[in-house]
């Protein structure tokens, strides 16, 4: 994705981001103004099937609160490649159980320096802390954590 096919509400944070050096900085720049805007949230991840087949960018863009994993994970996506920060082929989406019955996707960044780096924008309200991942039981937190709250 180009900045040039962005909805224009998206440009200005891709900018931001382009002018950051590192990529890791740049991912966690990333997450914390999408996290500002969006969140998980397990219960409606069962209670909203109508939102996950979303595909446009403006209609997600101009929703608020609740997002599922997969929405959050290619708003982020989007974000750093269009910064030029990443190209696809280094952002791998990787996929996990919660829980043991419930699907969670995560995203693992392929940095210069050859570390990875793991990103649950989904499951930072609830605790996951940056760099880290939902999965099996290690889901974080049963209610949204008080620290992470919006």
């Amino acid at each position: 994705m180009t900045l040039e096919n962005l909805p224009e509400e998206i440009k200005s944070l891709v900018n931001e981001i382009a002018q950051i050096e590192d990529q890791q900085t740049a991912v966690r720049y990333a997450y914390d103004a999408l996290s500002k805007k969006y969140r998980g949230f397990r219960l409606f991840t069962f209670l909203r099937p109508d939102r996950f087949f979303i595909t446009n960018l403006s209609v997600l863009w101009k929703k608020t609160g609740f997002l599922h994993c997969n929405h959050l994970n290619y708003l982020l996506r989007t974000i750093l490649v269009a910064s030029k920060k990443f190209s696809p082929e280094n952002i791998e989406a990787r996929w996990t159980q919660i829980w043991f019955f419930s699907p969670h996707q995560y995203l693992v960044f392929h940095l210069k320096n050859g570390a990875t780096l793991s990103v649950d924008l989904w499951g930072k309200v609830y605790g996951i802390p940056f760099g880290k991942y939902a999965s099996g039981l290690h889901s974080g937190s049963i209610l949204k954590s008080e620290k992470n709250k919006q």
